[in-house]
C-alpha cells in the first residue's frame, strides 16, 4: 500500500482503538460490576435502542465518500452539493431515531412493566449521541486525507468517557446516571467534530456555494436513489449481524444468555475493529483506483490488502484470547461461560478476514446492491440458525449462527467482487 494510505490507516487505527476501546471498557466494566441478570437487562436495552438507530442509519458515509473523493478536484460546487445534502439527511434521521427510542421505551414499559423505561431512554440517548452527525464528518476527514483530526477527537472522547465511567463506578452511580454522563461527553465531541469537518472542508474547497444546485437529470436521480437505497438496505440487513442477534438470544435463551453472548461478541469484535482501519481507508482510495488503474493493478493491490488483513487478524486474535483469559479469571469470574462463544467468534473472524475488502470494493465500484444481496442471504442464514440453536445451546448457539451467517455474506461478496474484476469495474462505476 502507498505511504499516504498506510499513514491514514495508522491514524484510523488509533481512532478505532480509542473509540472501540472506550466502548469495550464501558461494557465490560458494567458486566463486572453487575449481576448476570442486571447486565442482561442493560445489554438488551443497549441492543434494542441500537437497533432503532440502525433502522434510521442510511450509511451516509458509504454514499458520500465515493462522491466527495471524485468531486474534490473536479467540481467544488458538486462536492458541496453532496456534502450539504448528506449532512442534512443524517441529522434529520439522527433526530428521528431518537424520537423513535422514546416511543420504544414507552412501549416496552407497557408490555413488560418490570422493564425500566428510564434505562431504555438513557441507553437510547447514549447511542444517539455516539452517532450524532458522525458518519458525514468522518467521510469528509477521510476524503481530504485528514484522518488525524478524527483520531484526535476519538482519543479525547475516549479519555473523557473513561473519566466519567471511573467517577460513576467509584461513587456508586446508578447505570442510568452514568449513561447520561457518557452521553453528554459523546454529544460534545460529536458536535465539535462536525464543526471542525466543515471548517476543514471550507479550507479545501472555499465557502459553500450559495446558489441552489441544478436539478438532476431523471436518469441520474434514479441512479443516485438506487445507490442510497442499496446502502440503506444493507444497513437494515446487517442489523441481524450487529444487534438483532442479541435480541434473538434474549427471546430464545433468556436475559442471562443474552448477556453472556453480548460479552463474548464485545470481546471478539475487537478483532473486527482492528481490521476496520484498513477496510475503512480503502473506500476513497479504491474509488480513485477503480477509475484510474487497470484490472491487473487492482488485483495485485487487493491481494496485498488480503495479506495485510490476514496478518492483522492473527495478531488481533491472539491478543483478544489472551486479554479475555485475564478478564474472565481476574475481573468477571461470574461471566466465564462467555468464553466458549467468544472463541467461536474469534476463530471465524480470523478465517474471514482476508476477504473483508469485498464490501468496500463493491461500494467503491457503485455496486452496493451486490453486497446487499450477499448480506441479505447471510443475515437470513444467521437468524434462522440462531433461532434453531439458541434454545439448546444458548450463547454458543448464537455465536455459531453469527459466524456461519457472516461467512455466507463474506463468501458471496468476494464472489461478486471477483466477477466484477473480470470485467473492468471502471465500466460499472458511475460518477
Amino acid at each position: 500500500m502507498g505511504a499516504s494510505l498506510k499513514r491514514n490507516a495508522a491514524w484510523q487505527l488509533l481512532q478505532t482503538i480509542a473509540g472501540t476501546g472506550a466502548e469495550l471498557i464501558i461494557v465490560l466494566s458494567f458486566a463486572a460490576a453487575m449481576s448476570s441478570q442486571e447486565f442482561g437487562s442493560l445489554a438488551i436495552a443497549l441492543s434494542g435502542t441500537k437497533v432503532v438507530y440502525l433502522l434510521f442509519e442510511p450509511r451516509i458515509h458509504e454514499f458520500l465518500t465515493p462522491k466527495l473523493a471524485r468531486y474534490l478536484d473536479r467540481s467544488h460546487r458538486g462536492a458541496w452539493m453532496w456534502v450539504i445534502w448528506s449532512r442534512r439527511t443524517e441529522l434529520f434521521l439522527n433526530l428521528t431515531a431518537f424520537a423513535a427510542t422514546l416511543v420504544l421505551a414507552a412501549v416496552v414499559s407497557r408490555i413488560h412493566p418490570e422493564a425500566s423505561s428510564l434505562l431504555f431512554v438513557m441507553c437510547g440517548t447514549y447511542n444517539g449521541c455516539n452517532t450524532l452527525m458522525k458518519f458525514s464528518s468522518l467521510a469528509i476527514f477521510r476524503c481530504i486525507s485528514d484522518v488525524r483530526t478524527a483520531a484526535i477527537y476519538s482519543v479525547a472522547g475516549a479519555i473523557l468517557k473513561l473519566v466519567v465511567l471511573a467517577v460513576g463506578l467509584s461513587e456508586g452511580w446508578p447505570a442510568t446516571v452514568t449513561l447520561l454522563g457518557l452521553a453528554g461527553v459523546a454529544a460534545l465531541v460529536a458536535l465539535v467534530q462536525a464543526v471542525q469537518a466543515h471548517v476543514q472542508l471550507c479550507r479545501r474547497l472555499g465557502a459553500p456555494v450559495a446558489r441552489s444546485p441544478r436539478a438532476m437529470r431523471a436518469a441520474n436521480r434514479k441512479h443516485q436513489s438506487k445507490l442510497l437505497l442499496s446502502n440503506y438496505g444493507t444497513g437494515l440487513v446487517e442489523i441481524v449481524h450487529r444487534e438483532l442477534d442479541v435480541q434473538i438470544a434474549a427471546w430464545f435463551g433468556g436475559v442471562a444468555e443474552a448477556g453472556r453472548y453480548r460479552i463474548a461478541k464485545t470481546l471478539a469484535m475487537v478483532m473486527l475493529e482492528a481490521l476496520s482501519p484498513v477496510v475503512t481507508i480503502l473506500l476513497p482510495d479504491l474509488s480513485r483506483r477503480i477509475v484510474t488503474q487497470s484490472r491487473s493493478a487492482l488485483v495485485t493491490f487487493l491481494r496485498r490488502v488480503s495479506g495485510y488483513l490476514a496478518a492483522i487478524a492473527v495478531a488481533a486474535g491472539v491478543a483478544v484470547i489472551t486479554a479475555s483469559g485475564i478478564y474472565f479469571t481476574w475481573f468477571a469470574t461470574a461471566q466465564r461461560q462467555a468464553w466458549s462463544p467468544m472463541l467461536i467468534l474469534v476463530v471465524s473472524f480470523a478465517a474471514l478476514a482476508p476477504g473483508m475488502w469485498a464490501q468496500v470494493f463493491l461500494v467503491a465500484a457503485s455496486q452496493p446492491q451486490a453486497y446487499l444481496r450477499s448480506s441479505a442471504l447471510g443475515a437470513t442464514v444467521a437468524c434462522a440458525l440462531a433461532a434453531l440453536l439458541v434454545p439448546s445451546f444458548g450463547a454458543v448457539g448464537s455465536a455459531a449462527g453469527h459466524a456461519i451467517g457472516l461467512a455466507t455474506t463474506t463468501g458471496l461478496a468476494v464472489w461478486a467482487a471477483c466477477r466484477l474484476l473480470v470485467v473492468s469495474p471502471a465500466h460499472k462505476a458511475h460518477q
